[in-house]
């Protein structure tokens, strides 16, 4: 009777010292489980954040290249005054196209995309497809 009760304490023991064990090894895996959440979320933000900035790098870029072409005072005349809404797109090699104009100044349209002919911007900081909207206001003085 004896050695029967010393073999349940035994056994009750080791069961116990497994139950333990499986409840230490599952809080180590919930652990690192959030960790591994934690990291890649920040990850994630890191690469929105460089994407983020490599996009308004660009956009500085057109802006300065559409204020260098396009806001040159001594290239309007008087038959050059109104406004326009004009869409850029970046291409692969650095160069901007027209995607749309809309003005009722045929002038000014025919202006706008000569002048975006001329423009480059920088290929190292490039996002191909990128578009860039601008109202543009022309006015002679």
């Amino acid at each position: 009777m004896k050695s029967a009760l010393r073999s349940m304490t035994v056994i009750k023991q080791t069961l116990l010292k497994k139950i333990t064990a499986m409840k230490a090894l599952t809080i180590l895996f919930a652990l690192m489980l959030v960790f591994t959440q934690a990291n890649a979320s920040q990850l994630d933000t890191y690469k929105k954040k460089k994407g983020t900035a490599q996009t308004t790098s660009v956009a500085n870029e057109v802006t300065k290249e559409v204020n260098r072409h396009l806001f040159n005072p001594s290239q309007l005349g008087k038959d050059m005054n109104g406004e326009a809404a004009v869409m850029l797109e970046v291409m692969p090699e650095g160069n901007l196209k027209v995607v749309t104009i809309n003005t009722k100044n045929p002038l000014l349209k025919k202006f706008i995309e000569n002048q975006v002919k001329k423009m480059k911007v920088d290929s190292d900081q490039l996002v191909v497809g990128e578009l860039f909207r601008y109202k543009l206001v022309f006015r002679a003085q």
